[in-house]
């Protein structure tokens, strides 16, 4: 019999969870999927107004914060998350997690419980915390200002999409895969960056990604002398998570991405031009029963939630662009694509899932 996942339940892995704020001091909010989720990391957002995307991680600690949308260096904030849970998290006083009558989003990924190893496969010794099974690992080095470093990323083939960010000084992300953001497929490496709207480039930032290492130059986005840096590196797994192109067409029918699940989140970004970046899942929409996700949050700005479009159709098997906007679907543009699953096409029991 095949194989069609080896991760059964996503939300084990994986998980979006809604709340409203109420302004009080260790507000703990708990996980509604299937599965208990202590997050490693956790990247949330204000839906109701302006706010900036605030991400925690596990090897830096809960008082310690990155922001999709500046190029700022780590904040060092005690009032924001307090803790990750067992089933969930504990917030803090800010606005930007937990104001009175606010609402918000956290995405959650699970990944080694906090617990890092030292990797020396790279010329510069890498901190490694690892979620194989679900194709996730957080890399933590310092920089050492030598063009052609490599830093050991700590799985046993190249991992599909990598975003670093310098967390001791300001500098942009950088998304990194060469395969989808050059021309065709080919032509890499190019990247993009969570700060700007700017279409896939190539500044040979990160020159290679290998089966144990990934090159850098001497660049204060990902190796400059003494700074420190992260790096989150994603494999695809069958059932679970997938990062994709397509091509749009500008029609309300767009083109259907199989991604051999039905999506928890897809986030989206155009390659071939500048246009923001946009994230939807399936705990935000209105249109609860159906397969319309009609809300999306911006990547590289502090807006609230959008509610004026229909970007995509979430489908038991992948998604489908609803919308003409230039941010989804423009005629003949290249997107890229990054989704993780509320539940694999096919599971372990060979019964296929189904749409909303």
């Amino acid at each position: 019999m095949a194989v069609y996942t080896t991760i059964n339940d996503p939300s084990a892995h994986f998980q979006t969870l809604t709340w409203t704020g109420n302004g009080s001091d260790n507000n703990a909010v708990t996980n509604t999927g299937n599965s208990n989720l202590q997050a490693d990391w956790a990247w949330i957002k204000c839906r109701s107004t302006t706010h900036d995307n605030v991400l925690f991680n596990s090897v830096e600690g809960v008082n310690y914060n990155l922001r999709t949308n500046t190029s700022d260096s780590q904040y060092n904030n005690t009032d924001y998350l307090k803790s990750f849970n067992s089933d969930g998290l504990t917030l803090g006083t800010s606005n930007r997690v937990n104001g009175n009558g606010e609402t918000y989003v956290g995405w959650q990924w699970k990944v080694g419980g906090g617990s890092t190893s030292s990797n020396s496969s790279g010329s510069i010794t890498s901190n490694v915390e690892s979620n194989t099974t679900a194709g996730l690992n957080i890399v933590k080095w310092q920089g050492n200002g030598t063009s052609g470093a490599t830093v050991g990323h700590g799985f046993t083939s190249a991992p599909d999409y990598i975003v670093i960010k310098c967390t001791s000084a300001g500098s942009s992300y950088w998304n990194n895969n060469s395969m989808l953001f050059g021309t065709n497929g080919v032509g890499g490496p190019k990247n993009m960056y969570f700060n700007t709207t700017d279409a896939a480039q190539s500044d040979n930032v990160v020159r290679a990604i290998n089966a144990t290492t990934f090159e850098v130059s001497d660049s204060l986005m990902v190796n400059q002398n003494s700074q420190y840096y992260l790096a989150y590196c994603f494999k695809n797994v069958q059932g679970y998570s997938r990062v994709g192109k397509y091509l749009g067409n500008s029609d309300t029918d767009g083109a259907f991405n199989y991604c051999g699940f039905k999506p928890a989140y897809v986030m989206i970004k155009k390659i071939s031009g500048a246009e923001d970046w946009g994230v939807m899942d399936d705990k935000r929409s209105s249109s609860a029963g159906n397969n319309v996700i009609d809300r999306f949050l911006y990547v590289n700005a502090n807006n609230a939630e959008a509610t004026t479009q229909t970007p995509v159709d979430f489908y038991s098997n992948g998604f489908k662009c609803r919308n003409t906007d230039g941010k989804f679907n423009a005629n003949g543009s290249t997107y890229f694509y990054q989704a993780f699953a509320s539940s694999p096409f096919v599971g372990g029991d060979s019964t296929p899932t189904t749409a909303r």
